[in-house]
């Protein structure tokens, strides 16, 4: 079985697990980063980056242009494992990551991450929703 982080970075649900991931990401955050991981995947971060420093600017490069993101929780395949497909949204694509998470004792953690798939955006990001998509207009009630 993997192991946990302390009992002080336990995440209390999926949801705060990869808010705290792509938190760190943003900022470089290394150890709040690898606090999110469960291992292998801890040990293999560190292991493919020796120096903390070169972490930290991977971190930010991969989510560089990316403005905003948003859950779509996929499943619970039991009460200690989930799956949440992320989806981050750039000035012209978006991403969707997909992240499995199993919960360790009172925390949720990420045991694999799978390739992320690039998408071209169908709307430009700051257009009212009413002129970007057809359909999409807004329901006035009398």
């Amino acid at each position: 079985r993997w192991s946990a982080p302390p009992a002080a970075t336990a995440f209390a649900t999926p949801a705060d697990c990869l808010d705290a991931y792509c938190a760190a990401c943003l900022d470089g955050d290394v150890a709040r980063y690898l606090s999110c991981l469960a291992e292998p995947l801890r040990s293999e971060a560190r292991q493919r980056f020796a120096d903390p420093a070169r972490l930290a600017e991977h971190l930010r490069l991969s989510k560089s242009g990316i403005s905003g993101w948003v859950q779509h929780p996929q499943a619970e395949t039991a009460a200690s494992a989930a799956v949440v497909e992320l989806e981050e949204i750039g000035s012209a694509k978006r991403r969707l990551t997909r992240f499995h998470l199993e919960k360790f004792g009172k925390g949720w953690l990420i045991v694999h991450i799978d390739p992320p798939e690039e998408k071209p955006l169908t709307f430009r990001p700051g257009t009212p929703v009413n002129e970007a998509r057809e359909g999409s207009q807004p329901v006035i009630e009398p």
